[in-house]
């Protein structure tokens, strides 16, 4: 006896509602695009792309007991075809990441306390690296005493485990960076002023912890040697600067930086460097913020950016602050161009770009706070601004003398 089978009303539904959750729950969009053409014959990539963004849906005609492709009528369809809600998925990711990221930056800091300020620091540092040469890099060869300890050791046993789910959680982020990034540029709903500032903000927060994390990985070298797993690094970096329009602008500080194409250091670590009176932000990482203050001197020589004629004893970095550039370190700003009379020059003050990008930058990420000086004298910003606007003689004799 045959049984003949008919195809449910709801099949369309029930197809896109599984490939959106390769969307929104597992964060790839690969996977349900194949699951989309795999399920149904003869579909192309711009047809699965059109039922992920809601524009069409596959209504199953009675009489043929196929399926049809039509244009998505929301009057009609929402009740019964799912669709991706865009606000909720972004702000989903954006804890999820923090959750998560800030557990790992947690346990990054307790590994850095187990070796620093001790006798075997060194020592300690040496087999970090050498397990995060074991889990980031390839074709690296394995030390044996980094597997004894790893064998011997609880402690290098987690290390080990947490660089592994570390490395996991990165790509894992990246990926989800770039779907994000795509539904923005996709989908019409995107077009709306709230829905893109909250994929800005969002967009900005998951980055922020990925730069934390491997700023905290890039810690545990303690020279200036270029680690294998480093390059691992540098390609997460350039990954994100890829996904976030070269992130390393730090749009989001109000502070534009201009690379430097041959840096040998990420830029990750964007809050130490130089801003010119004009606003462009120079910026290099490393763990010395004395050598960083250096090297990019030197390399703005070498770009023409400073001029060649006019160095004295080939110090570019004294060209910089009788030129008015404003050193930054974290949140400690350094400016001498107001002494410039000790060398018989015209003095200089700080432009009210400089001035304006300095206050966003560490309203944002120093509590509001700022460091002036080489006493590191620590006001507020809004004593910062008003001392700019209406005594600016006190702001650059007393805090900045």
């Amino acid at each position: 006896m045959n049984t003949t089978l008919k195809i449910g009303n709801n099949l369309g539904a029930i197809i896109l509602s599984v490939a959106l959750e390769y969307v929104t729950k597992e964060n790839d969009l690969d996977k349900a695009i194949k699951f989309l053409t795999t399920s149904i014959e003869n579909i192309d990539t711009d047809i699965t792309l059109s039922l992920i963004k809601g524009e069409k849906v596959f209504e199953v005609d009675e009489d043929s007991q196929s399926l049809i492709l039509i244009n998505r009528i929301p009057e009609i369809h929402d009740k019964l075809y799912p669709k991706i809600d865009i606000d909720a998925y972004f702000y989903k990711i954006k804890n999820n990441t923090i959750r998560d990221g800030n557990n790992f930056i947690i346990d990054l800091k307790i590994f850095h306390k187990s070796f620093k300020h001790k006798s075997d620091y060194l020592e300690k540092s040496l087999l970090f690296v050498g397990l995060l040469n074991l889990v980031m890099s390839d074709n690296v060869i394995q030390d044996n005493n980094i597997i004894e300890k790893y064998y011997n050791d609880t402690l290098y046993k987690d290390a080990f485990n947490c660089f592994k789910n570390i490395k996991k959680f990165i790509e894992d982020t990246l990926r989800t960076l770039s779907l994000m990034k795509w539904i923005t540029e996709n989908f019409n709903e995107c077009k709306d002023e709230k829905l893109y500032n909250n994929y800005i903000s969002s967009r900005e927060t998951i980055t922020y912890i990925l730069i934390e994390i491997l700023k905290l990985l890039e810690n545990f070298n303690q020279n200036m040697y270029k680690e294998p797993y480093m390059y691992s690094i540098y390609e997460y970096i350039r990954q994100i600067n890829k996904i976030n329009e070269n992130y390393a602008k730090i749009k989001d500080l109000n502070i534009e930086c201009n690379n430097i194409e041959y840096y040998d250091y990420p830029l990750f670590s964007f809050l130490t460097g130089r801003l010119s009176p004009n606003g462009d932000f120079y910026s290099l990482s490393g763990n010395c913020a004395q050598w960083i203050h250096k090297r990019i001197a030197d390399d703005l020589l070498d770009k023409g950016i400073i001029p060649k004629e006019n160095i004295i004893n080939n110090n570019p970095d004294l060209w910089l602050e009788q030129n008015g550039w404003v050193k930054i370190t974290e949140n400690h700003i350094q400016f001498v161009g107001h002494l410039n009379h000790i060398y018989n020059k015209k003095d200089v003050f700080m432009t009210s770009t400089q001035i304006e990008k300095i206050c966003n930058y560490c309203s944002k990420y120093h509590t509001r706070t700022i460091k002036l000086g080489w006493k590191k004298i620590e006001i507020s910003i809004e004593n910062f601004k008003y001392l700019v606007k209406n005594n600016p003689n006190e702001l650059y004799e007393k805090y900045l003398s």
